[in-house]
């Protein structure tokens, strides 16, 4: 267990993002006592413990003597194998670079950025998802890259649309029917109808959840303009419902007539259905949304603001699984509903990973960086020259907004600083070349805004690539990783070589392998079976029977007839299996015959035709295993030859010292 332990820090390094440079093999910042040498290699005690605990945290003999031996020994032979590795060379590869670099800019990510509010906006949004806010709002839109005049005048036009609903008390739905610019405000009058966290934009989501029901908001702020908003209602979250359904089309630019037979048709549909007729048969008949008729009209998992607010509110208004709704109109068809599954809103701890992921996508993730350029500015003694960036700014004009700006050599001021974080100083001239660098092509703008933008991001830059290349010294468990993932890119092309490929291309090593281990490899009893499955019993049941009928010449061409729009409503296969190869065996004798059970919400038929005595394999039969059993012969006569090759010593009362006794 414990080999198969330190493999799994390889199966981080070889399968996660992987990436690292030789400055992650040194030992920057390091005050632990050295405890192994490999070669001229150093692994201080404390990089031991960090890859040790990793494996063996959890198991109940963590830190005893033989635990500690015997990771020791699968370390040294890591170790052997990365000396290799870099005595021939692999760690100067482009491909190496390239992959290394790749994942130290990942990795760095976490440690350039501001945890702690990373974490309040995760447990923000989860604790804002449990309830629902419905709202209506209007909208004063600015340009994209708005001018300070833009921005005044949308802002004068908001507050005065703001008294017409306060101090004038005006109905704020003909109001937002009349004046917002939002597009849809002529057919909603701004009403939004129900969301949640993370479903708008964080300045809109924030005034939401933080004015009261019936109450007007203070003027909000965002990318597309200033809006106010008023709360009609808050509700507790309602979860998640996955229905299916049966629809037919009649949008809203169709003729009356031909709504009035779609309506109809609907019901004629749900009559069948209330006498009891097949639901998979009616969808797959009638049904007009062709992604999900022959799928028994089965749609993903629904939560508020996913669909349209008639169709939402019959799939959450249904109690029971298997419920069957009367027909619902929606801008696209009528719907006729069934009740799948329905589930409330998950624990924190299960929703806490998806929630962080959907942060990072979203803009409210530069509050971490923002709160974590401030941090920095301080600890790194950030001082800028005020008079001197004015001066900078002023010399850039409207060909900026071109992208042809050119900064002036003659500039007087070029190699003064501009900036400086701790004792390292960053110049005008620096600064002009990044302008240069990161203009774009601007239909509107001033210039100095655009100066003001460039100068921003070029300080956030040069605060962030000061602070990465002082990470491994800050953080231990960084610099360990950093070095951990350095060592598997290098171990994978290397174990490939020497053992994966090697084993498989191998024939004629594999070939006395098995003649020399034949008795290892056995059948038990197996059985001659023909298998299929399906989505429901009547599908399974319709198989059966033309299997047994002969009506197809083989279980591929009855696939095909029952799987024609591509899914897998029933699947089959034939061939010599083992009791043990299936978890859905555990009801079969072993005796031939026919047997049908249930796993995991699948249908099976299982015809076992005859039995095949145990026995012993063929070469060709045992391939799979055989590799893997060479492989490891491989690998044992490699190590032999690596330990020979290279020197390693063990500071044995550091070592002593680890043992808990």
């Amino acid at each position: 267990m414990r080999k198969i332990g330190l493999l799994l820090v390889l199966a981080a390094v070889l399968y996660s993002c992987k990436s690292t440079t030789k400055s992650g093999s040194a030992s920057k910042g390091e005050d632990s006592p050295l405890l192994l040498t490999v070669a001229d290699d150093k692994v201080s005690v404390d990089e031991f413990k960090y890859v040790y605990d990793k494996n063996n945290s959890k198991s109940g003999d963590a830190y005893s003597e033989n635990s500690l031996k015997e990771y020791l020994d699968l370390y040294i032979n890591f170790r052997l194998k990365v000396e290799e590795a870099e005595q021939l060379g692999y760690d100067t590869t482009r491909e190496f670079e390239s992959e290394f670099k790749q994942y130290e800019q990942q990795l760095a990510q976490p440690y350039l950025s501001e945890r702690s509010v990373t974490e309040k906006l995760v447990k923000q949004a989860y604790e804002r998802k449990k309830q629902e806010v419905r709202a209506s709002h209007i909208l004063i839109r600015f340009p994209d890259d708005p001018t300070p005049q833009d921005t005044l005048a949308a802002f004068k036009r908001i507050n005065e649309i703001r008294g017409y609903v306060t101090t004038d008390g005006e109905d704020f739905s003909r109001v937002a029917g009349k004046f917002s610019q939002d597009p849809s405000a002529k057919k909603n009058f701004g009403d939004l109808g129900y969301f949640s966290a993370l479903q708008m934009v964080y300045p809109f989501e924030n005034a939401a959840y933080t004015t009261e029901v019936g109450a007007i908001s203070e003027i909000v702020r965002t990318k597309f303009g200033y809006h106010i908003l008023k709360i009609i209602d808050r509700r507790p979250a309602r979860g998640e419902v996955r229905v299916s359904h049966i629809m037919i089309s009649a949008n809203e630019g169709m003729n009356p007539g031909d709504i009035k037979i779609a309506e109809k048709k609907a019901n004629d549909i749900y009559s069948e259905l209330a006498k009891g007729g097949d639901w998979n048969n009616l969808c797959a008949q009638f049904s007009e949304d062709s992604r999900t008729a022959n799928k028994g009209g089965s749609l993903p998992w629904i939560s508020t603001g996913k669909v349209s607010p008639e169709f939402e509110d019959i799939a959450f208004g249904m109690e029971k699984v298997g419920e069957i709704s009367k027909p619902v109109r929606t801008p696209y068809g009528f719907h006729i509903l069934k009740l799948n599954e329905k589930k409330p809103i998950e624990s924190y701890d299960k929703q806490k990973r998806a929630l962080k992921m959907q942060i990072e996508r979203d803009p409210r993730s530069n509050l971490p960086k923002t709160a974590f350029i401030k941090r920095i500015k301080k600890e790194n003694n950030f001082v800028e020259n005020g008079k001197l960036k004015t001066l900078a700014f002023d010399e850039i004009d409207s060909t900026v907004l071109e992208a042809k700006w050119k900064h002036n050599p003659e500039f007087k001021k070029l190699t003064t600083t501009l900036f400086s974080i701790n004792d390292r100083r960053y110049s005008v001239k620096q600064y002009f070349e990044h302008v240069e660098k990161r203009q774009e092509l601007k239909q509107t703008g001033v210039p100095k805004m655009v100066a003001e933008k460039h100068y921003e991001s070029f300080v956030n830059e040069s605060l962030m690539a000061y602070e990465k290349e002082f990470l491994e010294d800050k953080y231990p468990e960084y610099r360990y990783t950093l070095k951990e993932y350095r060592y598997g890119i290098l171990l994978f092309k290397l174990m490939d070589e020497k053992v994966w490929t090697k084993a498989i291309k191998d024939t004629t090593g594999l070939r006395e392998y098995f003649e020399s281990n034949k008795s290892k490899y056995n059948w038990d009893d197996r059985y001659q079976m023909t298998i299929m499955h399906a989505e429901n019993a009547g599908i399974l049941g319709d198989a059966i029977k033309d299997y047994k009928s002969k009506k197809y010449e083989d279980l591929k061409l009855l696939k095909s007839a029952f799987n024609k729009d591509g899914s897998l409503r029933l699947d089959a296969m034939s061939g010599k299996y083992e009791l043990k190869d299936r978890p859905y065996f555990d009801k079969l004798t072993g005796e031939p015959g026919e047997y049908r059970t249930v796993y995991k919400d699948r249908y099976y038929y299982i015809h076992v035709e005859e039995k095949i005595p145990a026995g012993p394999k063929k070469f060709e039969e045992t391939k799979g295993l055989l590799i893997s059993d060479y492989q490891g012969k491989l690998e044992e006569e490699w190590i032999k030859s690596l330990r020979s090759k290279y020197t390693y010593t063990l500071n044995q009362p550091e070592f002593d010292k680890l043992v808990k006794k």
